[in-house]
């Protein structure tokens, strides 16, 4: 039987051309998605041919002919569906990028799961147990860099920096946005949960460079440019640490107010002086007069 998954909660239809976003902050999101593209299509396209030839490899080993067709059967719906994948995917991302200054719901753990289960309920599980397990171990591996990416997007996003787990590009988003782009095949759980792995192994294992690339790319679109991770001194170590940045690039050419936060550093300061404190409200204003131009 066919696992399937949880309805998405974006649809097909939320574009970054339909969504309602400032043209400058449109454009470079649709910059970072292209950005994306080709590393997708790479880990992608390899995670579908590895897991081509476990299934072959599999039809040939079976110890009966019954078990060889159900292999023989996954193989041909794999090669017939694969080409949804992708598509599928880039569409999920890019939904999630369109949505970006619209309310997210955390992500669902496991263990809020109902105990009484469908076989369709169980198969659901089992790909949260894997998925939620994949995410975890890349968001634990890259927490320096998603805080400063998260840092970055609440800027263009004219809101509090969301929560590593909560943002668009997050290994939560990357393993949902495969998880819709799998919905699409017609293969059994362990072969959904096989590619779950793979995904893991030819995508998830470049994702550092993925996000240093992301993270170039923002800066020379004057987000945050120069933002680097440097947790307080005197304080417990925590992951949600304040940052300093570089110097503010000019409004004029990013259309972002230069503002000082506590912790933030420019040339020629200190970095035992003190930046006067403001207040979120004041932050908020400015950065709806940057986005505004």
């Amino acid at each position: 039987m066919v696992a399937s998954g949880a309805a998405p909660p974006f649809s097909a239809a939320d574009t970054l051309a339909s969504a309602a976003l400032p043209v400058r902050v449109r454009r470079i999101l649709e910059t970072l998605l292209a950005q994306l593209r080709p590393a997708l299509f790479r880990g992608v396209e390899a995670s579908l041919d590895a897991l081509e030839q476990d299934l072959s490899v599999s039809a040939n080993r079976a110890r009966s002919n019954e078990l060889q067709t159900a292999y023989l059967a996954h193989l041909q719906h794999l090669r017939r569906d694969r080409p949804q994948v992708l598509p599928t995917l880039l569409a999920r991302l890019e939904a999630e990028l369109a949505a970006l200054r619209s309310p997210r719901e955390p992500p669902r753990e496991a263990g809020a799961i109902p105990t009484v289960l469908t076989l369709v309920e169980d198969a659901v599980i089992d790909q949260d147990i894997v998925l939620q397990d994949i995410a975890r171990r890349h968001t634990g591996r890259h927490q320096e860099a998603l805080f400063l990416l998260s840092q970055r997007l609440g800027v263009l996003a004219g809101s509090p920096a969301p929560d590593e787990t909560r943002q668009p590009l997050s290994p939560h988003s990357l393993c949902q946005a495969l998880r819709a782009g799998v919905a699409r095949l017609e293969v059994d759980l362990t072969a959904q949960l096989q590619l779950y792995r793979l995904f893991e192994q030819h995508m998830l294992s470049g994702y550092g460079e993925l996000l240093d690339q992301i993270a170039q790319t923002l800066g020379r679109q004057g987000v945050l440019p120069g933002l680097v991770f440097a947790p307080q001194r005197g304080r417990a170590p925590v992951t949600r640490a304040t940052p300093d940045v570089a110097p503010a690039t000019p409004p004029g050419r990013t259309g972002l107010p230069p503002v000082d936060l506590p912790g933030w550093v420019r040339p020629g300061q200190s970095k035992r002086s003190t930046a006067p404190v403001v207040s979120f409200a004041s932050l908020q204003r400015l950065l709806s007069a940057g986005h505004a131009r």
